[in-house]
């Protein structure tokens, strides 16, 4: 994610099992114990955790939401919103914000945000259903218009093909 411009920012899906610190762990190198070379490589003073048992936690409790329409009807769930740190080589990287909705079905998604800290939940309430519908054309145009049946062996052959089929789905 360090590559993206600055000024713009990312909202990812991740998995539960991703790891993060809750809180700011220190980091230090450890002491020479006995014989031997001296200890390079700097430790953590805590372990990270995994993103589905921070959510699991009751520090922050999960907030009714309507996330926006669906097709079929009100999409209505719960969300929890808090910052951690990320972990970078076992050690804590940049401070993002961790995102989970739950569903109506129970089922939990997560996603990570380096948006900054005074963002509003209604934005992520937002983000966390336009995939939903980038899915959805995807899903349509290849089932429908063909997307996936292009077999030429030529990039700019390719973009044509995919203009073609999506300037198809507009209409």
């Amino acid at each position: 994610m360090d590559s993206i411009p600055e000024g713009l920012h990312y909202f990812v899906d991740i998995h539960g099992d991703d790891r993060f610190y809750p809180v700011l762990p220190a980091v230090s190198t450890p002491e020479l114990v006995g014989c031997g070379r001296k200890p390079q490589r700097r430790l953590a003073d805590q372990k990270p955790s995994w993103a589905s048992q921070i959510i699991g936690n009751g520090d922050v409790p999960w907030e009714e939401a309507r996330f926006g329409i669906g097709c079929k009807g009100p999409v209505i769930g719960k969300d929890k919103l808090m910052r951690v740190w990320e972990m970078r080589d076992g050690l804590p990287g940049d401070q993002v914000w961790l995102y989970a909705r739950k569903m109506a079905d129970g089922g939990i998604r997560y996603a990570i945000s380096d948006a900054p800290e005074d963002t509003l939940r209604e934005k992520f309430r937002e983000l966390s259903l336009r995939r939903w519908s980038v899915e959805q054309c995807f899903e349509e145009s290849n089932s429908n218009l063909g997307l996936g049946h292009f077999e030429g062996r030529s990039w700019k052959g390719w973009h044509r093909h995919v203009m073609i089929v999506f300037v198809l789905h507009m209409f």
